[in-house]
């Protein structure tokens, strides 16, 4: 499955997204080169080291598994009800949900199978979810009213982490092709299931929240054969993908897991820094930037991996962290940052001028 092994389906310890996904030479051609620019995320800088940030910023731990763990955090448009995927309750991963403001947990599934990376359809009454129960990974939806699961995608490809619409008509996911082990984005028409249209290339796809537009933001190789992502949007213009642009890259880490927030004007996504020379190499923190590529602030600097950010109405981030050991789901509110220790170096620089 490329990058989206089993850990971006939320399986595997995150420090191990990345492993890889950049040669040393491409490493020392990108960080030492005369002609990048450092600048880091932060804005034109004179030193390699931005601003830290220094303060709590409402942090507050939702989930407290500590046999197993959480991930895939999603939040309903109200933001009332959390679902994520989790294997608290056995060997393999499947979906609950729960309410915000409450402890109770209901399991939407109980197959043997893997079942991850949950998405609420905007009226709330269904999820989307990628599954392996058939034996490779396909798209399903299920009423929370109960019933079955109702199966997608069926072909031999790995197919995962869908994205509805906001009007609840299409449904987007990734696809790695099986033969040339690309990963590829793919919408459906939910009134004309028969009919899938490939949009791009890329992975993780998210449709932004506005019913104004039909845009989807994702992440994408800068350079074929390479995991050194970065963060794209492209827009459907009468049911035609166009516009493909690079918002947001980093030259020494990889930008992942992106997500809108409630308004679609800004996104939220994951670094994973790849330069070894950093004492915190290969770590994951949770990042936020206008969608015009502006206004770059760096949310968590923490010990332990932060990823998969989801953001919820009323302006806060959910999002994956390893820091109380089990992976968790945690939240900070939007407009805030985390530092608990205050003594980490690892950061991330913006891309080359010319890369």
């Amino acid at each position: 499955m490329g990058f989206c092994t089993l850990k971006c389906l939320g399986l595997l310890p995150v420090a191990l997204l990345l492993a890889g996904c950049s040669t040393s030479a491409q490493r020392s051609s990108q960080a030492d080169s005369p002609s990048t620019r450092h600048m880091s995320l932060y804005g034109p800088s004179t030193t390699s080291t931005p601003q830290r940030p220094t303060s709590q910023g409402g942090l507050q731990q939702v989930s407290f598994v500590v046999d197993g763990d959480c991930t895939d955090p999603c939040l309903d448009r109200h933001g009332r009800t959390l679902a994520f995927a989790s294997n608290q309750h056995g060997p393999t991963h499947d979906i609950y949900i729960r309410p915000v403001q409450g402890t109770t947990v209901t399991r939407i599934t109980t197959d043997a199978g893997e079942d991850v990376m949950p998405t609420f359809s905007p009226d709330g009454t269904k999820l989307a979810f990628a599954s392996n129960r058939a034996g490779q990974y396909d798209i399903y939806i299920v009423d929370l009213a109960g019933g079955h699961p109702t199966r997608i995608t069926n072909d031999l490809a790995d197919e995962y982490h869908p994205s509805w619409s906001p009007d609840g008509r299409m449904l987007a996911w990734s696809r790695t092709n099986p033969n040339s082990q690309r990963n590829e984005l793919w919408v459906l028409d939910l009134q004309q299931p028969g009919r899938t249209m490939f949009i791009e290339y890329g992975t993780m796809p998210e449709w932004s929240p506005d019913p104004a537009e039909a845009v989807l933001v994702f992440q994408r190789a800068r350079q074929r054969g390479s995991r050194l992502y970065s963060l794209w949007t492209i827009e459907l213009v009468e049911g035609q993908p166009g516009r493909p642009t690079e918002i947001v890259s980093a030259s020494n880490a990889a930008t992942i897991n992106p997500t809108w927030s409630p308004d679609g004007r800004s996104v939220a996504f994951a670094t994973v820094t790849i330069d070894q020379n950093l004492p915190d190499a290969d770590a994951l923190d949770v990042w936020r930037v206008q969608r015009d590529g502006t206004n770059l602030q760096h949310m968590t600097m923490d010990p332990g991996d932060e990823y998969l950010p989801s953001w919820s109405p009323d302006g806060r981030l959910y999002f994956v962290s390893s820091r109380s050991g089990n992976a968790n789901i945690w939240s900070i509110a939007a407009a805030e940052t985390t530092n608990t220790t205050n003594t980490s170096t690892r950061f991330a620089d913006a891309a080359p001028d010319e890369p």
